[in-house]
Formats: C-alpha cells, structure tokens, sequence
C-alpha cells in the first residue's frame, strides 16, 4: 500500500476561504486532536453547503436547501401559535481525495449537482426543486 502525502489543511483552508466558505472551529471528537480536518460552511440563506475534509482526504460534502414552507395557525392548550412546516432536501456525497488540488476541484465541481452550489455565479442559481417566486 502507498502512502499518500497528507493535504496541506493551511492551504486547503485559504483557497475554500477564497472561494467564500468559512472555516469553523474544529472540536476534538473521539480523541482525535484539533488540527486534522477542515469544517468549511457556505451559508446562502435557505442554502448550505457544509464540507469537511480531513488531513488524509477523506471528504465529505453536505448540500442541504429548503424545498417548501407552509406556515399555519394551530391552538394548543389555548394557546394560538404559529406553526411553520418545511420540507428540505439534502444531497451528502463522500470520497478521498490525493492533493489540496483535487479536493478544490471537487468543490469547485459542486454546481454539477446543485448550479447553487458552485462557488462564485452559481451562488444564484436557483435549484430545480424550488418553484421561481410568483
């Protein structure tokens, strides 16, 4: 078995900062120490594009967006509240990844499943499952 040059998560974390993502603290899980994966977000609203890329490159991308809402008035107890339903729809794709490079390139890829998804211009695109606005 090879063994493959850890990413450079420095690096990684300046060109996902670049592309609008930012970067969250790491907390230690399981005892692995801090400072051996990234946990980038890119929040578009009702939008979210939520990765994590660990120093040996297993990645994991997370796009999750709202589909529908329904608000509603409900009595509980006497009480009148309001109740919001919604419906989202989330996309979960994982995979390793050899270079820096190659992790930037699948997250550059991201609009191929959703065109918001994409860093830069595809931050507008609207997703096939929302209807446009009346």
């Amino acid at each position: 078995m090879t063994e493959s040059t850890p990413l450079d998560l420095v690096a990684l974390a300046d060109s996902l900062r670049k592309m609008g993502y930012d970067i969250e603290p790491e907390t230690p899980e399981r005892g692995r120490p801090t400072g051996n994966a990234i946990i980038a977000r890119r929040d578009l609203g009702e939008r979210v594009v939520l990765l994590a890329i660990d120093r040996s490159g297993r990645l994991r991308a997370d796009l999750t967006w709202l589909v529908g809402e329904w608000p509603a008035q409900v009595t509980l107890g006497g009480v009148g509240l309001r109740s919001v339903d919604r419906v989202s729809r989330e996309v979960t794709l994982t995979g390793q990844v050899a270079s820096n490079e190659q992790a930037t390139d699948v997250v550059q890829g991201l609009g191929a499943i959703e065109p918001w998804a994409a860093p830069g211009d595809g931050a507008g695109a609207p997703s096939a499952d929302i209807p446009p606005p009346p």
